[in-house]
């Protein structure tokens, strides 16, 4: 993975949301979801989207190899190489690439263009991996991040959630 591609292309994600709500004259963080929320208002809401998100990807993975297009080994093999990278450039990942993903594919395209067609978009945004099944996945799982953000219109939670999400699937 190289390192320049991957910083702009989030730098993209970031930053073409940011300008087109400037250019509105409209307050981009607030736009995209960026507002208070009372911390058992946040840890429950994490928690929800957290947890359909760990529950539907064993069921995808379940659906998936029961009707024969589980080819997530070759998710697994990206993982791997991922955890063979620099702790901070997982830690990057981790952060800068969720927070990327969360502010384009649900504060941005969910209000502009619905969840449906933001989370096919986030889906096909995974075909890197070369799995039929993560891309399946990355569109359900899309679903339930742009629902959650479409319900809260905060992108605290989701965020929190993604994160947890990816750092549990690289450490298990």
């Amino acid at each position: 993975m190289l390192l320049i591609p991957v910083i702009f292309l989030d730098l993209l994600l970031i930053l073409s949301p940011m300008a087109y709500f400037v250019a509105k004259k409209l307050n981009p963080l607030k736009e995209l979801g960026f507002k208070k929320i009372p911390l058992k208002d946040f840890l429950k809401k994490f928690f929800l989207i957290y947890l359909n998100l760990m529950i539907f990807s064993i069921i995808i993975a379940a659906f998936a190899t029961a009707i024969g297009i589980n080819d997530l080994v070759k998710v697994e093999e990206a993982v791997q190489e991922i955890l063979n990278l620099s702790p901070i450039f997982i830690a990057y990942l981790l952060v800068i690439r969720v927070l990327a993903e969360e502010i384009f594919f649900r504060g941005f395209l969910v209000n502009k263009v619905g969840i449906i067609p933001s989370s096919l978009l986030f889906g096909v945004a995974h075909i890197g991996y070369g799995s039929i099944a993560q891309i399946i996945g990355a569109f359900i799982l899309g679903m339930i991040l742009a629902y959650a953000f479409k319900k809260n219109q905060n992108l605290y939670p989701n965020i929190v959630s993604h994160t947890a999400y990816n750092l549990t699937i690289l450490l298990f």
